[in-house]
């Protein structure tokens, strides 16, 4: 069954240097009506030329590849460097270090491979549609983050207004979703840049990125457009 709100037709590629994983997440997947796996690929090398060639909405990417420690870390930062497409994270390393790693490279979700299998086709699901997907654990490491950050002493307008910085919308777009003025919004701007010492909105995205407060304010994730 599809689930709602999700494309006509979610184009995945799966990464992963395990085989027979590869199979069973291409089971699992291709049993939604309107998914299809574009590609597998086994290493960073297989993977950005595919990234290209087949424009996936989803890359579901384990980060242990064989090659060398860092592999998916690298390989997430390189698609991102040419490709908007929605990263998915399934692995088995919940390493705080490595989740503040790929957050840099703003990635759509992070799953630990224990999740049951109905979990990682919603996350796929979620994830197409601009979404997050984060496991549980990750998200309980992303809240102590985002709760020493000093994102929370900010108001709750600010908070907004940092998120939608996260997902690139400019000021006119802000202005609409918070059905505030344009010059309202730059106000608010001036605010947050003080309080987080800070100087550009560039600066506010890479931050929130880093202190995991992308999930703070899961009603504006919706509105994604990394």
């Amino acid at each position: 069954m599809s689930q709602p709100g999700v494309p006509d037709l979610v184009r995945i590629l799966l990464v992963d240097d395990h085989p027979m994983v590869m199979v069973g997440l291409r089971l699992l997947l291709e049993r939604e009506a309107n998914f299809h796996v574009v590609g597998e690929a086994t290493n960073a090398k297989q993977a950005l030329p595919l990234v290209r060639e087949t424009q996936p909405h989803v890359v579901v990417l384990d980060l242990d590849l064989g090659e060398f420690s860092d592999n998916g870390v690298t390989l997430a930062r390189k698609i991102r460097t040419f490709s908007t497409t929605k990263l998915l994270i399934v692995s088995g390393n919940d390493s705080p270090v490595l989740v503040q790693q790929l957050l840099q490279h703003r990635i759509a979700g992070f799953l630990l491979k224990e999740e049951a299998a109905e979990t990682i086709v919603a996350a796929v699901a979620k994830v197409s549609t601009g979404g997050l997907a984060y496991s549980e654990k990750i998200q309980g490491q992303l809240a102590d983050r985002a709760a020493g950050s000093g994102f929370f002493a900010l108001s709750k307008r600010q908070q907004e207004i940092v998120i939608c910085f996260a997902n690139g919308l400019a000021d006119k777009e802000i202005s609409d979703q918070c059905n505030i003025s344009v010059r309202t919004v730059q106000n608010h701007a001036s605010v947050i840049y003080a309080k987080l010492n800070l100087g550009t909105r560039q600066e506010v995205s890479t931050w929130a990125w880093r202190n995991g407060v992308m999930l703070a304010i899961d009603a504006f994730a919706v509105g994604n457009r990394h």
